[in-house]
This record gives C-alpha cells, sequence and structure tokens, in this order.
C-alpha cells in the first residue's frame, strides 16, 4: 500500500515519465549539435551586426559581458585573441554587403541545426509528434538561430551601456558592482525572453506553462554558469585547463544547459497540466 502510494505522488509520476525518454542521451545530442552549430551562429551574429554598421565593437562588447558570467576559459575559446569570433570577424570585415548578405542565410541554415536538435528534444520529452512540413521546421530553427543571434548583439550593446552608466553614477561608491547590478539582471531578461519564444513556437504544439519553463531554465543557467565560473576560477588555471580544456568546458557547460532547459520544459508542462486538470 505504502509503495502504491508512493508511486501515485505527482513528482514520483513525472520521474518516472520524465527518464523513460531517456533524457541524458537527449541532453548529449543537444550539446553536441549546439556545439557544432556554435560557428554558424557566431556567423549570424557579426553578419547582422556588419549589416547594421556595429561589428567593429562586437566581439569587445560580447567579451565584456560574457566574462562577468562563463568561464573564463569557455570566453577565451569564443572571443579571445585567436578564438572563433575574431576568426569569423577578419573574414567579414573584408567582404562587401551582399557577401555579409549571403554569409547570413547559410549560416541561419547550417545553425539551424542546433535550434532544431532542442526542438526535437522538447517534442520527445513531452511524447509528441513532429506534424509540421520540413520548409516550415527549417524555417523555425533559422529564425530561432537568428533570434538567438540577435539576442546576444543586444544583450552585449546593453550590458556595456549600463555597465557605463552605472560606473558613472557609482564613482566613489566602490562596493557598488556594475555586473551585479545590470549585468547579470539584463542577462537573466534576454535569456527569459528568448527561452519564452523557443518553448512558445519551437515546437509544433507551444508547450504547456511555456513562461514558468522559461523562468525555471533561466534561474537555472544562470546559476549554472556562474557556478561553473567560480569552480573553475577556484581551480589553478593550468591545471584546470589542462584537465579538460576550453573546448571540453564549452561541451561541459552546453551538457549542463540541455538538461536545464529539459527539466524546466517537463516540470512546468506537468504544473501546467495539474492546473488544467484541476
Amino acid at each position: 500500500m505504502d509503495r502504491l502510494r508512493v508511486e501515485s505522488m505527482a513528482p514520483v509520476r513525472w520521474a518516472r515519465a520524465f527518464f523513460s525518454q531517456a533524457p541524458a542521451v537527449l541532453a548529449s545530442a543537444v550539446a553536441f549539435n549546439l556545439f557544432f552549430a556554435l560557428v554558424p551562429t557566431l556567423v549570424a551574429l557579426l553578419s547582422t551586426a556588419s549589416l547594421i554598421g556595429r561589428s567593429e565593437n562586437t566581439i569587445e562588447q560580447a567579451a565584456s559581458s560574457f566574462e562577468d558570467v562563463l568561464p573564463r576559459s569557455v570566453v577565451d575559446f569564443i572571443l579571445g585573441d585567436e578564438g572563433l569570433l575574431p576568426e569569423v570577424a577578419g573574414y567579414l570585415d573584408t567582404s562587401t554587403w551582399w557577401v555579409v548578405a549571403l554569409t547570413l542565410l547559410i549560416a541561419l541554415f547550417s545553425g539551424a541545426r542546433g535550434s532544431l536538435t532542442v526542438v526535437q528534444a522538447l517534442v520527445q520529452i513531452e511524447e509528441g509528434e513532429e506534424s509540421r512540413p520540413w520548409w516550415r521546421v527549417r524555417l523555425v530553427g533559422m529564425g530561432l538561430t537568428l533570434g538567438f543571434a540577435v539576442t546576444l548583439l543586444v544583450g552585449s550593446i546593453v550590458l556595456v551601456a549600463g555597465g557605463s552608466i552605472v560606473e558613472a553614477l557609482a564613482e566613489g561608491v566602490p562596493w557598488l558592482d556594475a555586473a551585479a547590478l545590470i549585468g547579470i539582471p539584463a542577462a537573466g531578461l534576454l535569456v527569459f525572453g528568448f527561452l519564452e519564444v523557443l518553448y512558445r513556437f519551437g515546437p509544433p504544439i507551444p508547450l504547456p506553462g511555456s513562461g514558468l519553463a522559461a523562468v525555471l531554465a533561466t534561474l537555472g543557467i544562470l546559476a549554472t554558469s556562474l557556478a561553473m565560473r567560480w569552480v573553475f576560477g577556484v581551480l589553478p588555471r593550468p591545471a584546470s585547463l589542462a584537465l579538460l580544456g576550453g573546448v571540453a568546458i564549452l561541451l561541459l557547460w552546453l551538457y549542463l544547459v540541455s538538461w536545464v532547459m529539459l527539466v524546466s520544459a517537463s516540470v512546468a508542462a506537468s504544473v501546467a497540466r495539474r492546473r488544467t486538470d484541476s
């Protein structure tokens, strides 16, 4: 009787349904595809910045925005002097506008792979089916990729501008931290907005409780990022890099973030259904 009572509890039913979908495999697939979609997404980011005339400051703005949240090794791998973003920027800086526009379209088409993997994982977690034609699915993936690139671009601009304002206002107040007051809250709002769009418009049917899922995922991603930044900040830098390396740390971060997004989506959908049933 006690066993039946335990198995009938909502958290137990949720856990059994969630883990029956092999979330570890799904999270691994999401992390793997997000990693290989990273370069096309960065190309889309810089192409968008170039078309609006802000390419010259994008790398510096992005670096100053992310170094307070992500592990330093990840920031160096993406934004360092020999990282991915500067190499892409060097190519785009010597290209004409139509080459940049064509590059943006190719990058969106290629980068859609990462977004679509997240969508497919959400569909499987919810035991749904993909009923949309392939071209519509691809357009959704391209739109999500462009949305993520624009989110990063706007975020870097807002964080740098907001940080400058706070630093000017906080002159002479040593305990006032611009990153804490502007950086983390602004990053959280931008991540929340993107995740809300992902959960609502990514799957063929909007995820139940998409708003709650976006809140949970945002808090989880920020907590995961800050925790990894602290852990790899405490470890001696040469030892930590020798042990894992920038690529492995980035893959680990993507894997944990994938877990956070899937768990948040499943929990929020379960809560929304219980509210509807009651």
